[in-house]
């Protein structure tokens, strides 16, 4: 098992343990020699290892994409975002066209609940229904379990209220419910360095632009 630090991934010492317990297992059973008190004490030690196995989970108070896992139809590496009718997407042009920055309609956090909340709109994912597009609620919000991929490592389901999980819907590029998980995309969550999130927005003629920010921020030093 490849361990790391990221969300999703095991940590690198319940990992490393793991990997540990399982080598010495191997060994065991293919042993000719070995005792009864030898198997006990293998597989002891690998399902002590096993139960300490449990994927790094997003922090409250920290910012993170949610990144499509698909290799199909170019679904890999394009973002989760919501629109400006609460509507929840994915897509590739959420960054800079150098990669630099990344637009907080694609950012979101995890509340102390366990809700998952979209940093531009300040609204939660709610209910998932079968094949249903998914809109971002203010209220009625539902934990999203974050279960790991047992052979992909770093890649979750996310299932609200233990639902249908999140899928990355090809037409219309759409984030519905899906009924089969095994077929349902995984996704990476990464987490963001703040310092990245612009807006972008044009200045017409009047020179004059409007921006709304459904959250607490700073103007910087010079703008007026």
């Amino acid at each position: 098992i490849q361990g790391g630090d990221a969300v999703g991934y095991y940590p690198t010492d319940k990992a490393n343990a793991y990997n540990s317990a399982y080598s010495n297992a191997t060994s065991v059973l293919e042993s000719l020699t070995a005792s009864d008190e030898d198997y006990t004490t293998a597989y002891n030690t690998l399902k002590e290892a096993n139960e300490e196995l449990v994927i790094n989970m997003p922090e409250v108070g920290k910012y993170y994409t949610i990144v499509s896992a698909c290799d199909n139809n170019n679904r890999n590496g394009q973002l989760m975002y919501a629109t400006g009718e609460n509507g929840m997407k994915f897509a590739n042009d959420k960054a800079g066209t150098d990669g630099s920055w990344i637009r907080p309609e694609a950012l979101w956090t995890f509340t102390e609940e366990g809700y998952m909340m979209n940093l531009q709109t300040g609204c939660h994912v709610g209910t998932s229904t079968w094949g249903g597009a998914m809109t971002l609620v203010e209220d009625d919000a539902k934990v999203v379990s974050i279960e790991p991929l047992a052979t992909l490592n770093g890649q979750v389901l996310l299932k609200p209220g233990g639902g249908y999980p999140l899928h990355a819907q090809v037409s219309g590029s759409k984030i519905v419910g899906y009924s089969n998980e095994n077929n349902a995309s995984a996704w990476y969550i990464v987490e963001v360095d703040m310092s990245t999130i612009q807006h972008s927005f044009t200045i017409g003629q009047y020179r004059h632009a409007g921006l709304y920010l459904n959250y607490a921020t700073k103007i910087p030093e010079g703008v007026k």
